[in-house]
């Protein structure tokens, strides 16, 4: 009996350790089991969110398509509230001037995801632009004197191209010019789009008016005042405003900066995302200081200088100058608005920089009663320059261009000879610039002026 009572216990004993046994392997595999899920159910849920923020982001995309169209219809609707997809999405689009292109934002949304795109539209390139060379000013016939290389068509007046002589100088080879000579009695230059520029300016005035908040006496911003600025947030500074290393990104929406005086970007600043900076005096970009996607508007001028970096829209009255080592990347446009009726003020968009110049670069005479012969675009002999030079008033060019050159009238002058219409050892390639830049918006006939993205981002 005794021998039996211990077989007996030592049988349960090992039931009850196969038993626990049993107990932890599935206590274990219920364990890997339930964090097997739980993983699941994470990434299941990620990847749903990751979903539906793809179709908010093909919703907000589909917005920008719905405005271009509007814009091509001739429609420049300022919102269009919740138009509702077959999907059960949306989206909402506002429609704004940006300096001399329109903003075009877009919200979509799908499924509790929201996505915004921002799209800054100007116009495609007119056929004028598929030369090297445009000249408006019939008078007189293009000259071309020096090593000058040009590599694409010639848009010229009736008195068509001719080779010269400045000082002693040699003719011209006859290998100058590998295009064809387009000879017309009317080119036409189309000029700046003043209903886009004036809403700009007067929505623009609208949010100066409204600032958020004034900063009295001049204003220093550094690395510690460095921060992510909120949606449309804007500040009025009562006199001068200094950026030294400050760091600003603005994450959403626009926002806004409005000076008295004028404007110092120096040192190391990083500015990103879209704000704009409003000056009554000048702005002054030097150092190594980085803006991305930023619009400058000063009431005098704009000079980058340094290892300055530039890349969104700079708008200015009096000259924006780019020297140094200053560079421009493309998205870029430089616009100056000429509208000073003195006669003896003089001014233009200065290209003198040895650095990277990728931009378009614009002289418009905004206003009918300023003398054209005081506004010059010009392009320093010894720099590099890739995009469109476009001037509605004079342009005296030297250096290399890779890209395409538009101007009213050529002007090249070695005291005490003013040579109208000649340029002087310049070499254009038109065939080197291997995209289609986007121009401000142009005037002209609408259902002959497609509009095309310059830029686009999605802000969150």
């Amino acid at each position: 009996m005794a021998r039996r009572y211990k077989a007996l216990r030592r049988v349960n004993s090992q039931r009850g350790s196969i038993l626990v046994t049993v107990l932890g392997v599935l206590a274990v595999l219920l364990t890997v089991f339930l964090a097997a899920m739980t993983f699941s159910l994470t990434r299941y849920g990620h990847y749903k969110k990751q979903q539906s923020r793809l179709v908010a982001a093909h919703l907000s995309d589909a917005g920008v398509a719905r405005s271009l169209s509007d814009l091509h219809n001739g429609d420049q609707s300022v919102v269009i509230d919740n138009i509702l997809a077959p999907n059960g999405g949306s989206f909402r689009t506002t429609t704004m001037a940006w300096g001399p292109f329109i903003l075009v934002t877009s919200d979509g949304t799908y499924a509790n995801q929201t996505v915004t795109t921002s799209s800054l539209i100007g116009s495609s390139l007119p056929p004028l632009c598929s030369a090297a060379i445009s000249v408006g000013n019939e008078n007189y016939p293009f000259t071309v004197a020096g090593h000058t290389r040009i590599i694409g068509d010639i848009n010229t007046g009736d008195l068509g191209v001719a080779m010269g002589r400045i000082k002693g100088e040699g003719v011209t080879s006859d290998d100058y010019h590998t295009g064809n000579v387009v000879v017309s009695a009317n080119i036409n230059i189309p000029p700046l789009d003043t209903t886009v520029l004036n809403q700009y300016l007067s929505e623009m005035h609208t949010r100066r008016v409204n600032t958020a908040s004034v900063m009295e006496g001049s204003v220093l911003l550094r690395v510690a005042d460095s921060r992510t600025v909120s949606q449309d947030e804007s500040i009025y500074i009562e006199n001068n405003l200094e950026l030294n290393g400050w760091d600003a990104n603005v994450a959403s929406g626009i926002a806004s900066l409005f000076v008295s005086g004028f404007v110092e970007i120096r040192g190391d600043t990083k500015i990103s995302g879209l704000m704009e900076i409003v000056a009554d005096g000048s702005i002054y970009v030097r150092d190594s200081a980085v803006l991305d996607n930023v619009l400058l508007y000063a009431r005098d001028s704009i000079v980058f200088s340094g290892d300055a970096m530039f890349s969104g829209v700079a708008m200015a009255h009096r000259s924006i100058a780019v020297t140094g080592q200053a560079s421009s990347a493309y998205p870029s446009s430089l616009v100056l608005l000429a509208n000073d009726t003195d006669p003896e003020s003089k001014g233009g968009v200065f290209l003198t920089s040895r650095g990277r110049m990728e931009s378009v670069s614009f002289l418009s005479i905004a206003n009918n009663d300023v003398d054209r012969k005081n506004y010059t675009l010009f392009l320093d002999s010894s720099a590099i320059f890739i995009g469109i030079l476009w001037s509605e008033g004079l342009a005296d060019i030297g250096g290399y261009v890779y890209g395409s050159i538009v101007a009213e009238q050529f002007l090249y002058e070695l005291p005490p000879t003013t040579y109208v219409n000649w340029v002087r050892d310049l070499y254009v390639n038109r065939n080197a610039l291997l995209y289609s830049p986007v121009l401000p918006v142009l005037t002209g006939d609408e259902s002959q002026r497609p509009y095309r993205i310059l830029r686009q981002d999605k802000l969150n």
